[in-house]
């Protein structure tokens, strides 16, 4: 008998439920028979006789969800790759690491551990050695090419981590070698212990040196909002006042003492959201605004070599507020809503070339033709159960 998918731990709990409901129809109602009971509970009762078919080594591996063991992936040496990947951050409390919040890098470490892929780099004499490197702890950290906050979502978002390799002399350049494609498949390993609100879409070769957040160039941030009853000429006239800023400390949050405000955005503007598809307005509509038409959903479109904290959602609300014919004024500028807000990529000074992988595809359909084989199963205990009922 093959192992269940995490999906069939969900049916379990239900069984479990339906099972405890049964105990207390039985302690009400004393003269309710089993044909009836079954009627009431057709499902659980067709799962359990599935269930009293397992034996116990397989009732084990059925309830208890099987964990990777450490040794999954050894290292036969170090190397510093980029990792990129898309989340839907309205469930995570930002990107940062913290000790008592549900954060992406929380989420990430605990699937590195699990999987044995964290790196010791003082194990190894070409990350030890390395006099580039001031600290060479500091190699052993997620480093991401931005910083969202609570709520906000990524794709593309790149961070990058040293991590063991599966080779003995890993490639370290920005070039895609031969050996690349016989690495460790990171994307396809760690998406099995991330949430399925994160994914690792691509894996790239880098140099020990290699920061994603010193390395990076540019951020490119887009906030999706619909029109209604805004004023778009006046919305567009604000985003070119703001192009020609050179100070944004009224459109940031001081947060950090040593914050540098003086500095220019690469690009600022606001545009219609073409090829519009029926599952985006659903998405709009599903967040309250019934009355989303195609024609009304607009972003505003940033680029900057690096944002201070609350800077683009700061900017948003400016805009904002002067589409609903305000006057544009610095003083007392509100923080837009997170959930709008998108990472959306990030330039470098050197060419990333990411490895991706079809194989997470193929876990996929293996679950879904585990699925099929179990309903299967069920079904024709639930045949053979009432196959008297039906020959009457």
């Amino acid at each position: 008998m093959q192992e269940f998918s995490a999906r069939h731990y969900k049916l379990l709990l239900i069984l479990s439920i339906e099972s405890s409901a049964k105990k207390d129809m039985m302690a009400d109602n004393s003269t309710l028979n089993q044909k009836s009971l079954f009627k009431k509970l057709p499902m659980a009762s067709t799962y359990y006789e599935y269930l009293k078919s397992l034996s116990k080594e397989q009732l084990v591996k059925l309830i208890f969800k099987p964990i990777r063991k450490r040794a999954d992936c050894p290292g036969n040496a170090c190397r510093k790759v980029a990792l990129k990947l898309s989340y839907d951050g309205r469930n995570y409390k930002g990107v940062q690491y913290h000790p008592f919040l549900k954060t992406i890098s929380d989420s990430l470490y605990n699937a590195l551990e699990i999987t044995n892929l964290r790196c010791d780099v003082m194990k190894y004499s070409n990350f030890a050695d390395n006099k580039d490197l001031e600290d060479a702890k500091d190699v052993d950290d997620l480093v991401f090419c931005g910083r969202t906050d609570a709520g906000v979502s990524a794709i593309n978002m790149v961070v990058s981590l040293t991590i063991n390799s599966h080779l003995e002399t890993p490639n370290k350049s920005y070039d895609i070698k031969e050996e690349d494609y016989k690495e460790y498949p990171y994307d396809v390993i760690l998406n099995q212990h991330l949430p399925e609100d994160i994914r690792i879409v691509g894996w790239a070769p880098v140099p020990d040196d290699f920061s994603a957040r010193y390395d990076c160039v540019q951020r490119h941030y887009r906030y999706y909002f619909l029109l209604k009853d805004l004023n778009l000429q006046r919305m567009k006239d604000c985003a070119k006042t703001v192009s020609e800023m050179d100070d944004f400390y009224c459109l940031s949050t001081h947060s950090n003492p040593k914050a540098i405000y003086k500095r220019k955005l690469d690009e600022i503007g606001i545009y219609k959201l073409e090829n519009l598809t029926d599952d985006t307005e659903t998405c709009f509509r599903e967040n309250g605004d019934e009355k989303c038409k195609g024609d009304d959903i607009y972003y505003l479109e940033i680029k900057a070599c690096g944002f201070l904290h609350n800077m683009v959602r700061k900017i948003f609300w400016l805009i904002q507020n002067s589409g609903k014919n305000n006057a544009f004024s610095l003083k007392n500028v509100q923080i837009a809503s997170p959930f709008p807000l998108v990472f959306v990529g990030a330039k470098f000074k050197n060419t990333l070339n990411f490895i991706t992988s079809d194989r997470q595809n193929k876990i996929r359909f293996i679950e879904e033709a585990e699925d099929k084989r179990v309903q299967q199963v069920i079904s024709c205990l639930r045949l053979e159960k009432y196959k008297d009922y039906f020959d009457k």
